[in-house]
């Protein structure tokens, strides 16, 4: 017999699925800005309040898992030996979260709901920035030196530039080219003196 937490768990993790669907469909038919969390919840045949005991903004229903995907991807980087250069292991943590979790056709529709909803583009700063800051607290660990500090700060930077620029350049090829190999060419391009 399945313990009821876990059957509560199941239909949960069921209906947030069923929400997140209903919502990318209806942002990609209808665009971000027209559609409502009223909207999504009936496409997903649940009430309002369902929608809002699963997500605090219609905003969370578009990045779905993006917030536990940002944290294991943390956790990678963290795991990387420390034989390993910055680059080398930013890289195989890359290619350790591709291969848990690879990028998907709707992660490609995310982004380009995101890309072109205006009124995201502040969200979008404010995801580059924390994760320039983890970047730059990973290398200060790995490297012995302070976050603050001016190279790391730089080179930490540069890797939130070059994962834009890989992004958009998977998300132009319609996520047909590798996330890892473009991050790989990426890496390659630029210079870092950690």
């Amino acid at each position: 017999m399945i313990p009821q937490h876990d059957t509560d768990r199941t239909v949960a993790d069921t209906t947030r699925a069923r929400l997140e669907d209903a919502a990318l469909e209806l942002f990609t038919r209808h665009g971000y800005e027209a559609v409502t969390a009223s909207q999504i919840a009936a496409a997903a045949g649940v009430t309002e309040r369902t929608f809002f005991c699963h997500f605090a903004t219609k905003l969370e229903s578009l990045l779905g898992d993006s917030d536990d995907r940002a944290e294991h991807f943390t956790v990678l980087l963290r795991a990387q030996p420390p034989e390993l250069g910055p680059l080398q292991a930013l890289l195989a943590a890359i290619a350790a979260e591709e291969a848990d979790n690879p990028t998907s056709p709707d992660d490609l529709l995310r982004r380009r709901i995101i890309l072109t909803t205006p009124s995201l583009a502040d969200d979008v700063r404010a995801f580059e920035s924390s994760f320039e800051r983890t970047i730059a607290e990973w290398l200060g660990e790995r490297t012995g030196r302070s976050p603050a500090d001016y190279e790391v700060a730089v080179v930490a930077a540069a890797l939130v530039a070059c994962r834009r620029v890989v992004v958009n350049t998977w998300d132009a090829s319609g996520g047909t080219e590798s996330l890892v190999d473009l991050a790989g060419r990426a890496l390659d391009a630029i210079d870092v003196r950690l």
